[in-house]
């Protein structure tokens, strides 16, 4: 397995799949806006510290909306980032277990067949394949 597996991928390169999730305030904008009716109204209907008191919350929403508003909206997207390190070079380093996460996030998948030419020849009973593990 190793062997077929380092010769398939040992010269590749990794590359790690980073996902950047969105960037949407809508939910906080929305809210903000109904905040700014709300201050803005009870704004009208008050004097004095109160007055003050709520021109202080309505401006400090305010500013906030205004911030948002100007902030980008992005959909969520992954990114490939090269690691400059190749199969083989992480395979030597790596323990059992990081071996095994190699082979599952390749899709390797080997089957061990009956015996057809007694029970030593293991290898002859092996089939190899790889590929997307999430793809069936």
């Amino acid at each position: 397995m190793e062997r077929e597996f380092l010769a398939a991928t040992g010269n590749r390169e990794i590359i790690e799949v980073v996902s950047i999730p969105a960037i949407d305030h809508s939910g906080e904008i929305a809210e903000l806006e109904d905040d700014v009716r709300e201050l803005a109204a009870q704004l009208c209907k008050l004097r004095g510290p109160a007055a003050d008191a709520v021109g202080g919350m309505l401006q400090s929403r305010s500013d906030r909306l205004e911030r948002l508003l100007a902030a980008p909206v992005a959909s969520a997207r992954t990114k490939r980032i090269r690691t400059g390190v190749d199969h083989a070079e992480k395979w030597t380093s790596a323990e059992s277990a990081d071996r095994r996460q190699m082979l599952l996030d390749a899709g390797v998948r080997v089957v061990v067949g009956q015996t057809t030419r007694g029970a030593r020849d293991v290898e002859g009973r092996l089939s190899f394949t790889m590929g997307d593990p999430h793809r069936q």
